[in-house]
């Protein structure tokens, strides 16, 4: 047990040791203030907003709220690009539970977890930015870049894109922290930004994310001192006030922006299942929360 945990971890530093010093000291946010410092002389990129699918969207306005919040409301993408997303979804396989050999299509799911012999809690995409054009095209789009820059404090690094579904799990009950429905904060660079899309409707009932405004500038040092970012929800609202819990709904294709250094998590669909794009930035690239496999390892579960 204790192996399992720990080996992703020596993995992590094995390929790059900088990632070590970073999640050791990353957390504390004079370490961010001193790194960013270091920058402060380099001139960041300027993008030109005439060219963003976004056009209503205030870039400082999602800055001064990301800043005082750790969250940003009110982004939406274009129908052209949500419909093309949603078709490379449905013709696209997705891997139950993440499981290289578990591909198959959505239309597929009922067959596919027949066969697998028990529900799956999610299902993932993989090289979704390299084969989606459109999930290329948010992941450069001029305007998220420029608020990216501007709240990381440089010129940001994109390090990656997530298309996943979480599935409604009705004969036995959720692994929690299979589908991060605990609340953690995430630990990806010294500062770290995601956009997150909703590409189904999401009420109440459709796996909401949930967030705790505020919560990116300020944690108990038992929080941070510890290597379990997972927290009691109760002890959480305690804390941070029931008021600042933010639980985000919307229809499919909107979106929002988010510190994951908030805590936060995903919650369980009860009535339809949730597909969510994210696409990540960060100040660094440690190599992770990228979705790259080698296409010769993922393999379809059910016969064609």
């Amino acid at each position: 047990m204790i192996h399992s945990k720990l080996y992703p971890y020596y993995v992590k530093v094995k390929t790059n040791p900088l990632w070590l010093v970073m999640f050791l000291i990353g957390r504390f946010r004079i370490v961010y203030s001193f790194i960013i410092s270091f920058y402060k002389n380099s001139k960041p990129k300027n993008y030109d907003l005439r060219f963003s699918s976004f056009v209503d969207l205030k870039v400082d306005d999602a800055v001064d709220s990301l800043e005082k919040d750790g969250v940003y409301l009110g982004l939406q993408i274009p129908k052209s690009i949500l419909q093309e997303i949603l078709s490379f979804a449905n013709t696209n396989n997705c891997y139950g539970d993440a499981d290289y050999m578990c591909g198959f299509l959505y239309s597929e799911k009922d067959k596919a977890i027949k066969q697998h012999g028990k529900p799956f809690i999610r299902g993932e995409y993989y090289n979704t930015a390299m084969l989606c054009p459109a999930i290329k095209k948010l992941a450069s789009d001029p305007k998220l870049l420029d608020i990216a820059t501007k709240y990381l404090g440089k010129t940001t690094v994109f390090t990656g894109s997530r298309l996943h579904w979480i599935f409604v799990v009705k004969e036995a009950r959720y692994d929690l922290n299979k589908a991060a429905m605990n609340f953690h904060y995430d630990l990806n660079d010294y500062r770290s930004l995601r956009f997150f899309f909703y590409l189904t409707d999401v009420d109440l009932l459709s796996g909401p994310h949930v967030c705790i405004r505020g919560s990116h500038k300020r944690k108990k040092l038992t929080y941070l001192f510890s290597l379990i970012r997972r927290q009691p929800e109760a002890e959480l609202l305690d804390y941070y006030g029931a008021e600042n819990s933010l639980t985000v709904c919307g229809a499919a294709g909107f979106g929002f922006a988010e510190d994951v250094f908030c805590f936060h998590k995903a919650t369980p669909p009860i009535s339809k299942d949730r597909l969510l794009l994210q696409i990540q930035f960060n100040l660094h690239n440690y190599g992770e929360q990228t979705d790259i496999v080698d296409p010769i390892l993922l393999k379809r579960c059910l016969s064609s």
